[in-house]
């Protein structure tokens, strides 16, 4: 898995969570 695909997700449940909280 290339470190972007990490990055992404991470850029990805952190808004998630900034949304739903």
């Amino acid at each position: 898995m290339q470190p972007w695909t990490c990055l992404a997700w991470f850029i990805l449940l952190g808004s998630s969570k900034i949304l739903t909280s």
